[in-house]
């Protein structure tokens, strides 16, 4: 391993099968990858090589966020012990209960050796995480803090940039409290009781159907249709809108 070049294709095919267990180690450990057993060739890991070589890589950016300060020399954490392989898995070696616990709560641990946690982060668990309260930003900021010494100054930015577009997944929809109010008899009740609710203070963003109706969706108002005659007000100003209605929907008795 420490004769071997990153990137160069090695042959498996003359190796014993105690050799072969030993490379399916190695492959766990995510220090070589080998598609499949039966390939009979493997290729050595960036970590791998830095390890045997103590090579020092350049600083590896996200597209949208910078991290080179995590690899200035008087902020690096010299007791770091998590290394981050560009195929998801993290290595955490540490046999410290509470830092398990920490990496396990927003990814999957596959193995726990004395001295070694093996883990992968997956969509799954980095939905988990965000539904617990916890962002990207802190997953990445732990990650960094806690980045081995020996791993140099490489992070793969297909992960950060990853975790960053599961994070943005869970922000495609809102949701709001709110009451419907429907089946108006007439146009005139349906503007009278929109007007009001309109008039309300904003309690949140609102939000309309079609652009044409933004003008229609303000105040106490979350989402107004006038062709259907339907509105959905927010949870704050529906009292208000019900006693203003009782109070004059004798007006449109006839």
């Amino acid at each position: 391993m420490s004769q071997s070049v990153l990137g160069r294709e090695y042959s498996s095919e003359n190796l014993s099968n105690r050799m072969m267990n030993f490379v399916q180690f190695l492959r766990e450990l995510g220090l070589i990858y080998m598609r499949k057993r039966r390939d009979g060739r493997f290729y050595p890991t960036n970590l791998a090589v830095s390890y045997m070589k103590g090579s020092q890589a350049s600083v590896a950016l996200g597209n949208h966020r910078d991290i080179s300060k995590y690899f200035l020399e008087n902020k690096r954490n010299k007791d770091g012990f998590i290394v981050v392989e560009s195929n998801f898995r993290v290595y955490a070696y540490t046999d410290s209960d509470l830092h398990a616990a920490l990496i396990a709560m927003f990814s999957v641990i596959s193995y726990r050796f004395p001295g070694c946690i093996c883990c992968v982060i997956t969509r799954e668990s980095i939905r988990e995480s965000l539904l617990m309260g916890i962002s990207a930003d802190k997953i990445l900021h732990y990650l960094l803090s806690h980045l081995h010494p020996q791993a140099g100054n490489a992070f793969p930015p297909t992960v950060i940039d990853q975790l960053y577009l599961w994070e943005m997944e869970t922000g495609k929809m809102t949701f709001k409290e709110g009451v419907l109010y429907s089946n108006f008899l007439s146009h005139s009740q349906f503007e009278f009781l929109h007007e009001f609710a309109s008039s309300l203070p904003s309690q949140s963003s609102s939000s309309s159907e079609n652009p044409s109706e933004e003008s229609s969706v303000k105040g106490g108002v979350l989402y107004a249709n006038a062709s259907r005659r339907m509105m959905v007000v927010d949870e704050t100003s529906h009292e208000p809108v019900k006693k203003h209605w009782k109070a004059n929907k004798s007006r449109f008795e006839s």
